[in-house]
């Protein structure tokens, strides 16, 4: 299984929304075995995107059943650590396909390019 990320755009002015997608890959790498969770932080440049929020997501959907910690460990310029909890019922996990995982909202500065990283 691969994580990645994906943004909506590539310029930006300032005062412009930014959607960046973490994408999960290569589900099916996983087999049988259950995903009951991903961690993961992303880094971003915070001379130049303000992080608005976050938002959990299965098969693309945007979820409001998970749950999303915050780390106070983390620096300002990081979103915070993301962890998705795949829901459950006694009988069996959701199935989780190739998809985005969470969708991370930012807002541009100033309009100069930024890099985020995933880590």
């Amino acid at each position: 299984m691969n994580l990645s990320l994906s943004a909506d755009k590539e310029e930006v002015n300032a005062g412009d929304e930014v959607t960046l997608y973490l994408n999960m890959s290569n589900t099916d790498k996983v087999g049988e075995q259950e995903v009951k969770g991903i961690t993961a932080a992303v880094y971003y440049d915070d001379e130049k995107f303000t992080f608005n929020k976050a938002e959990l997501m299965i098969n693309g959907e945007v979820v409001t059943n998970t749950l999303g910690v915050s780390n106070p460990e983390f620096l300002n310029d990081s979103v915070k650590s993301i962890i998705l909890i795949v829901p459950s019922t006694e009988a069996e996990f959701i199935k989780i396909s190739d998809s985005a995982v969470a969708k991370l909202t930012f807002t541009s500065v100033n309009g100069e390019e930024g890099e985020f990283k995933l880590s």
